[in-house]
């Protein structure tokens, strides 16, 4: 009998546990009886002393439910930010940082702290029509604008610090360090973080120089996970279920889902015989939640101390280009690329 009320606990645990974590929105009133029974029952659970892992998922959940915002449905303007993007950009720094004295750890947190702030800034209007591929995208989708463009911004940065610099050796680290802030950005969830990294690995410019990577080593394994968020294969199979099992403070990789509402509008008519198509903004909504579920799951990243002297360097470093711009820039990165990592020759033919 024991064991049965101990299966039904955890089980009543782990479906929480989900709910918790698709459907935020549900336990933002904390005054009602629903959130006050939920807490009393994970109080409860997590303080028996019976059993251990009955303990650590209820206090898990219960941290959790610590940190969703108490909210209006709707009600943008109370809902509660992590860190305002403004705060992040007006902060004053100590001392100049330079990129090469920063670690991998610190400099990723930090890039994390940066992409939430934008993230949870995105509302759901900017996320119809596909507003982010029209002319007026600034006005139709701003916030997916300015994560697309801090995107580009840190894929060049990375770019920009491998291919200018002229030792090979130090070329290797640094190519290196970019591959641990990568892992690092991984860990914290950071996959639109991880993704860019990996975008400004892959570039022509940094994809050429094989000398240099010959010098990484067994490190290059790490290239290969951060692939995992890019990649199209099945219908991006790996990262949607990286994604699924992702619980608490994520900033997902937005292509992905792009991609979905482009198909949902492309493929699927407004309406059916005179009559509104349902299934299509069924469809639409069930994308939206996927990509906006995590807005609310602050609780690893508020663990993480703001660093002034680092948000500075972001802010300096990555700055939106239009297109005349972004090509102007790549040629600069394959000339500069031709001239620290020269072509070899060609061989010898045989005479």
């Amino acid at each position: 009998m024991e064991q049965k009320r101990k299966d039904i606990r955890m089980a009543v645990l782990i479906l929480i546990n989900i709910w918790v974590r698709e459907f935020s929105i549900d336990f933002r009133d904390a005054a009602s009886s629903f959130v006050k029974t939920t807490k009393l029952f994970l109080t409860k659970v997590s303080s028996n002393g019976v059993d251990l892992e009955e303990s650590q998922v209820a206090c898990i959940n219960l941290e959790h439910l610590m940190f969703i915002p108490n909210t209006k449905i709707g009600d943008r303007q109370s809902s509660r930010c992590l860190n305002r993007l403004e705060d992040l950009m007006e902060a004053m720094p100590l001392k100049e940082k330079k990129f090469d004295k920063v670690k991998a750890k610190s400099f990723a947190q930090q890039i994390t702290l940066l992409h939430f702030a934008i993230y949870q800034k995105i509302e759901t209007r900017e996320f119809l029509k596909t507003g982010w591929t029209k002319k007026d995208k600034k006005q139709r989708s701003p916030t997916i604008v300015m994560m697309t463009e801090h995107f580009d911004g840190l894929a060049r940065f990375v770019q920009r610090t491998i291919v200018f610099e002229s030792d090979i050796r130090k070329r290797a680290q640094t190519f290196t360090k970019w591959l641990e802030i990568g892992q690092e950005c991984f860990l914290c969830q950071n996959y639109h973080g991880a993704g860019a990294i990996y975008a400004g690995l892959s570039s022509n410019a940094v994809h050429r120089m094989k000398k240099t990577k010959e010098q990484v080593g067994k490190k290059m394994k790490l290239y290969d996970m951060l692939h995992t968020i890019i990649k199209r294969d099945g219908n991006s199979r790996a990262y949607r279920e990286l994604l699924e099992k992702s619980f608490s403070s994520c900033v997902p990789y937005l292509p992905t889902f792009f991609g979905d509402l482009e198909k949902t509008e492309t493929a699927n008519d407004n309406s059916i015989l005179g009559m509104i198509n349902f299934n299509k903004h069924q469809m639409r909504q069930n994308v939206i939640i996927k990509v906006m579920r995590f807005q609310t799951q602050m609780l690893n990243y508020a663990k993480i101390k703001v660093n002034p002297d680092i948000q500075h360097l972001l802010f300096q470093v990555l700055t939106p280009m239009d297109k005349a711009q972004a090509d102007e820039f790549e040629n600069r990165m394959w000339e500069a690329s031709l001239k620290s990592e020269p072509r070899d020759p060609p061989p010898e033919q045989a005479v």
